[in-house]
């Protein structure tokens, strides 16, 4: 099965749940980091911008944007 990479975006604390949801995992360390900093540190101000890759058939956009999260890219 083809990966699914995709980019959420949102100032508010990461829905962890999502990962479990859509199968779905950080790409990179810089991902883990703005993931991590998310959870602890409530900073409004601060657009956290979070890569993610899934082995499932991709994003489920709506879900994310139950949690004010909006999928700005997908791609292979």
């Amino acid at each position: 099965m083809k990966a699914t990479n995709f980019r959420v975006e949102r100032r508010t604390r990461f829905p962890l749940d999502m990962l479990r949801y859509d199968l779905c995992y950080p790409r990179l360390q810089e991902d883990i980091e703005q993931l991590e900093e998310s959870l602890h540190r409530n900073d409004p101000e601060r657009l956290r911008v979070i890569n993610l890759r899934t082995a499932d058939c991709g994003p489920t956009k709506d879900r994310w944007a139950s949690f004010g999260w909006a999928v700005t890219k997908v791609w292979s």
